[in-house]
């Protein structure tokens, strides 16, 4: 729970390390340091450094959350944060739900683009985001790179994954084991599509490696 780093959204490059991963179309990403560290966003990281939410309700579950001990770190636990997010933001939106949101134009006027680079950091609910463009003279984009919040989790579903593998792979049975490992995954609300950059799909295929040796294959469904 203490701050380990802080900078801006530009020099992003100067404090995370983007890791190209074998078997893996998608980069991992980590603190640069002498000893790159791992991390993970989303509402898990939020609430475990937030002091307290903006309504009634959401407060009081914050509270009991909080009463386990700080920080927490279980994948489970990331279920939890995003339910007293959710119950914050349905507080939030009945209590404006009967005002008027705005009365003036809602487009905003876009200055004409030069060559350069933007960048843009937002926190979205699945975690951070990092959106780096350069342009040409035109206003067309040359170069991008994006880090979605999947990537900043990698680190910690490949351990979740492997803690849920190594407890159920003892008790060999196959649709236990899918759905455990499944389950780890979805703690994290991953987008895979956004990670990769291609079209996802639900098939799952799991291979067990001993010293680098295939041991054991399972599938469900299409994947191949």
């Amino acid at each position: 729970g203490n701050e380990e780093r802080r900078f801006q959204g530009p020099n992003y490059g100067d404090n995370l390390i983007e890791h190209v991963m074998p078997g893996s179309y998608m980069k991992s990403v980590q603190l640069k340091g002498p000893e790159p560290k791992h991390f993970f966003v989303g509402p898990l990281a939020r609430l475990n450094v937030n002091s307290k939410m903006s309504t009634p309700k959401a407060q009081a579950a914050l509270d009991v959350f909080r009463a386990g001990g700080k920080p927490r770190l279980s994948a489970v636990d990331f279920i939890e944060a995003r339910l007293i997010e959710m119950l914050n933001c349905a507080e939030r939106m009945a209590a404006i739900a009967g005002s008027e949101l705005g009365d003036g134009p809602i487009r905003v006027a876009v200055p004409k683009v030069t060559a350069g680079r933007y960048v843009g950091v937002i926190e979205a609910p699945r975690g951070i985001l990092v959106h780096d463009f350069h342009t040409d003279d035109d206003g067309r984009i040359s170069e991008v790179n994006l880090i979605v919040a999947t990537q900043n989790n990698y680190d910690a579903i490949d351990c979740a994954v492997e803690s849920l593998a190594r407890h159920y792979l003892p008790e060999n049975d196959d649709e236990q084991l899918l759905n455990g490992v499944e389950f780890a995954m979805r703690c994290f609300d991953p987008c895979l599509a956004c990670a990769t950059h291609t079209a996802g799909r639900m098939p799952l295929t799991l291979e067990m490696r001993k010293g680098g040796e295939l041991v054991r294959t399972i599938r469900r469904g299409a994947a191949s």
